[in-house]
């Protein structure tokens, strides 16, 4: 069974911003404010997407996964203004990418970092050729 991402503009109490229930997860992104960019909030929508996306095939990287914030693509972060590190920093650290390997998807993490996450990571925004090759290289996000 698929997993289903809702994204929107509205806030969870306590200021949480990421639920995952029965196959859905829901990104609740009302607290992003313009003073968080960058990275811009386009770019914290795709990067919480490719995070839901790892969940949804590895098994192991299913819970949150790091308590503490450095940068790694499934670190867990309490606050939306947390997240923007691992937006900015766009990369997998050791424990994840062996976890990945574990359940089957040696080369994910890879491919995670360079055709998805350095096209829009340190600010920089997505224009259309690179959102294309986003789609053609994830299209399991799709």
């Amino acid at each position: 069974m698929g997993r289903l991402i809702l994204i929107t503009l509205s806030c969870f109490t306590k200021n949480y911003y990421n639920l995952r229930e029965h196959g859905l997860s829901i990104l609740a992104l009302g607290n992003w404010k313009s003073w968080m960019a960058p990275p811009s909030i386009v770019e914290f929508i795709l990067t919480l997407v490719l995070r839901e996306a790892i969940i949804s095939v590895s098994p192991t990287l299913q819970g949150s996964v790091h308590l503490g914030t450095k940068g790694c693509l499934c670190d867990f972060s309490a606050s939306l203004e947390d997240t923007k590190f691992k937006v900015l920093d766009g990369f997998v650290c050791s424990y994840c990418r062996a976890a990945l390997q574990t359940d089957g998807f040696a080369i994910l993490a890879d491919e995670l970092v360079h055709q998805g996450l350095c096209h829009f990571n340190k600010g920089r925004m997505l224009n259309e050729n690179r959102l294309k090759r986003y789609a053609q290289t994830f299209p399991f996000l799709i």
